[in-house]
Order: C-alpha cells, then sequence, then structure tokens
C-alpha cells in the first residue's frame, strides 16, 4: 500500500518535532473531509509511528516528546489558516529553529519564530533579542523591516508578568495558552498580545 502525501507531511512532522498529539492531528483536518484515524492505523501497522502515554503519536525508532514543543505546535497550527493545514506552505516550511527558539516557520511573508518560555528559561528571550540584532544588523526602529516575528509561547501568569517587565524591542507577539495537552478532544485556549 503507498503512503498518502498526508501521511508523508504527518511523518515528516514527525522527524521534525518528534511528536503530535491526538488533538493536534484532528486540528490539522478539521476544515477538510478527511479522517485521519485510518492514516494513523497505516502509521502503527506498518511500524512508522507508535502511541506513547495514550495520547502522543512519536516516530517508532524515537518514542519521546517535549511537552514545551507541543505547546509551540498548538501555536503554530492556531496561527495556520488555510483549510487543510497539511498542503499548506506555512507546514511544509516548519522546521526546527537554530537561533535559540524552538521551532519557526513563514506565515505570511514572515518568519515567525515560536518559542516556549517560562520562569526557568526567560533568560532567552533576552538571547533571541541579542542574537536578532547581531544576525540581522537592523538598528532600533527597523525591526518590522526584517520580516521576522517571536512569539512567545506562555502557560503561566507569573511568566506573563515577567515577560511584561522586560524591555522588549524586537517584533513579538505572546500566545498564552491555557489548556492541558493531555485532553484528547479539546484543543486549549490560546490568546495572543503584546505589552505596551
Amino acid at each position: 500500500m503507498e503512503m498518502s502525501e498526508r501521511s508523508k507531511t504527518v511523518l515528516t512532522l514527525l522527524s521534525k518535532f518528534n511528536a503530535l498529539t491526538i488533538c493536534q492531528l484532528r486540528e490539522m483536518f478539521k476544515d477538510v473531509d478527511f479522517n485521519p484515524k485510518p492514516m494513523i492505523a497505516f502509521l502503527i501497522k506498518y511500524r512508522y509511528a507508535q502511541f506513547i502515554d495514550d495520547n502522543y503519536l512519536v516516530l517508532e525508532n524515537k518514542p519521546q516528546y517535549s511537552i514545551e514543543m507541543l505547546y509551540c505546535l498548538w501555536v503554530m497550527l492556531d496561527k495556520i489558516k488555510t483549510p487543510d493545514i497539511t498542503e499548506s506552505m506555512e507546514i511544509k516550511s516548519a522546521s526546527l529553529a537554530d537561533n535559540g527558539a524552538n521551532l519557526c516557520f513563514i506565515n505570511n511573508n514572515v518568519i515567525d519564530y515560536v518559542t516556549f518560555v517560562n520562569k526557568a528559561n526567560i533568560a532567552k528571550v533576552s538571547l533571541l533579542q541579542d542574537t536578532f540584532y547581531a544576525t540581522t544588523g537592523t538598528t532600533p526602529g527597523k525591526e518590522s523591516d526584517t520580516k521576522r516575528l517571536y512569539t512567545f509561547v506562555v502557560t503561566d501568569d507569573e511568566t506573563m508578568d515577567m515577560l511584561s517587565d522586560m524591555n522588549l524591542t524586537i517584533p513579538y507577539l505572546v500566545a498564552y495558552v491555557q489548556g492541558e495537552l493531555t485532553d484528547a478532544e479539546n484543543k486549549p485556549i490560546i490568546t495572543y498580545g503584546t505589552f505596551s
């Protein structure tokens, strides 16, 4: 049996990001007439993938996942506004970031760097800001000309408070994610904003 393009896309995402939740898979196909269950069964039957902890689809030979990356994937999926996410240029451009962010993808001609931030790694935000200026050569006031956006994924109020106290000058957006990754039925609630 030949593997479908959608199956190949899901396997590519798994190879890049290690895991997808059941609910994320549903979200990817929510606006198209496609039932992902047979595809998942195919991937498991032919030992391309497996489920671990009852909710995470991972590669058969790489049974691991990162909670931080799964939150970042939720934000990316939420930002993609095309009916068939698996066919979108945004999902095809998605990759691990090499600048300290968790992942990046091209969204509306802007490189969106998505980064999970909590109180333990809040210093990462300053590092990303320093790296932005060092790699782009941008001068203050010209940041938006770079066609880059840093989306900081936050899951708690304490980190939100810490972020609001920072002097952020790079183009950024905060994605406040509420909800459990272990919920196979409901996607988390994601609210976007900046600090003024």
